[in-house]
């Protein structure tokens, strides 16, 4: 309809905006008599007539997301919202922070498609990368947090590790949430024993 050429008991539909919502369940208004509105002709525009924000009523979904994602609870449409990760980890596995927004969904033809798009996913931080050991061997499937690395000296040249030959990708400093290797040993030469002559 059109409001400067409507007439008494005319109706208009309101049709909200991808990412709104009518206020009211009444899609509908009724240029009708309303005395209430003590207009000189008594006739008004009667019922719904408001689009307003839809929410992103949960939060992002993110296992690995500290406790700030609450804070993205009931955000409105085109509101932001700032996610940090859990200690060792970060968004695409970057430390940082990573930001939502509460929008339209890509690919949905529905006008209910507001949700929560953009962002990175939390993921493993990773350890610097080990050097190639010329005196043995690693045993390393990755760098990335919690994985476990094995380094086997080549005994029979006389090399032997020179601390624990187990370690691992860890957090070492929660507050920051880094990650570092728990030690990074290196094969070194053995010392001879005994007494050179007899």
């Amino acid at each position: 309809c059109r409001f400067n050429d409507s007439r008494l008991g005319d109706n208009c539909t309101l049709v909200c905006d991808r990412g709104y919502r009518r206020r009211v369940a009444s899609p509908f208004r009724v240029c009708t008599v309303d005395d209430a509105q003590n207009l000189s002709s008594g006739v008004t525009w009667v019922g719904a007539s408001e689009c307003v924000p839809q929410q992103c009523a949960t939060p992002p979904l993110d296992e690995f997301a500290d406790e700030s994602v609450q804070e993205c609870r009931n955000a409105l449409y085109l509101q932001r919202c700032r996610v940090g990760c859990l200690a060792g980890y970060g968004p695409g596995g970057v430390f940082g922070r990573t930001t939502y927004d509460c929008g339209v969904k890509t690919l949905c033809q529905d006008r209910d498609c507001v949700g929560w798009v953009g962002g990175l996913p939390c993921q493993p931080l990773a350890c610097s990368e080990l050097p190639d050991e010329p005196h043995g061997t690693l045993d390393c499937s990755s760098t990335a947090l919690n994985t476990t690395c094995a380094l086997t000296c080549d005994v029979n040249s006389g090399y032997a590790p020179d601390g624990p030959a187990t370690f691992s990708c860890s957090v070492v400093d929660a507050s920051l949430g880094t990650v570092a290797w728990t030690s990074t040993p290196v094969c070194v030469p053995q010392p001879c024993v005994g007494t050179p002559f007899l």
